[in-house]
């Protein structure tokens, strides 16, 4: 039995998330790469993954793993999944790995990029990548409000499908908020299509945790923007993290401006058995 490792990059506005899904019409990534590893490898295949986007959420370097008992080599699967899947994902890198490994519970952190679009005219191109915000955001607010959101918390008030995990504590190492004139100096790059037609206007949020609950980093955009909009005091995040009701924050920012960005492991399960190519 071998364990093999995806990176895989893909476009969730084609996708209803990444969970695989029975009902007819749903599209979901984990659908057609299990679909397409069935053919290739000739037997079933069932995957996991470090982060299960929602539908329109996408991923520049996810992280997939699966179990397999076919002799083909690595460098094979990759190229014959490209063929396959005809850019609906882009798959990375296929790696070999210790049977220890595992997509979900190997990994330590998971960083995330949320664009904001903060000007009064919606963005032609580029819609499905970015969150439109018409009136001026108070970046200041903004940064002042998520620093009550870092450290570690139960977060039970910023998911909107609790009863699906054990705890909702989850720790959260840094916020950063950063202007699209900015992120270049900062060493940051904007994932977002069409950067250059919108860079005096984006506002990217960039958030790492160990792991996040449903919903939850479009939650805490959404807060945000509260906050930056003038609507809420910045205190007031200690107060939605005090009373762990999922209905003080209303509704989640739009999907479209989210990526995961990459998925940091532990030390000694990083690595392949053989070259590590992770971007």
């Amino acid at each position: 039995m071998r364990n093999l490792r995806l990176i895989i990059e893909y476009d969730g506005t084609y996708f209803n998330g990444f969970q695989k899904q029975t009902l007819p019409g749903m599209v979901t990534v984990q659908n057609r790469l299990e679909e397409a590893l069935a053919k290739i490898l000739n037997e079933p295949v069932k995957t996991v993954v470090a982060g299960r986007t929602d539908t329109g959420v996408h991923a520049v370097a996810q992280v997939v793993s699966f179990r397999t008992s076919s002799p083909r080599p690595a460098g094979e699967i990759k190229h014959a999944l490209n063929a396959l899947l005809h850019g609906a994902m882009a798959i990375h890198s296929v790696d070999e790995m210790p049977l220890r490994f595992h997509a979900r519970f190997s990994a330590r952190s998971r960083l995330y990029h949320y664009y904001i679009l903060n000007r009064e005219e919606p963005p032609s191109l580029g819609r499905s990548y970015l969150h439109h915000v018409r009136h001026p955001l108070d970046i200041e607010k903004m940064r002042e409000a998520s620093r009550f959101l870092e450290g570690e918390h139960d977060f039970t008030a910023f998911s909107t499908s609790i009863k699906e995990v054990k705890t909702a504590i989850r720790k959260i190492e840094h916020i950063n908020i950063l202007q699209g004139t900015h992120c270049a100096e900062k060493g940051k790059i904007l994932y977002v299509p069409f950067e250059a037609l919108y860079r005096e206007g984006i506002i990217l949020v960039e958030l790492k945790a160990n792991s996040f609950l449903r919903s939850m980093v479009r939650m805490i955009v959404a807060v945000l923007v509260r906050a930056g909009l003038g609507k809420m005091e910045p205190r007031e995040v200690s107060r939605i993290l005090a009373e762990k009701n999922p209905g003080l924050i209303h509704t989640p920012a739009p999907p479209e401006g989210l990526f995961l960005v990459k998925v940091d492991y532990q030390e000694g399960d990083s690595g392949s058995l053989r070259e590590n190519n992770v971007p």
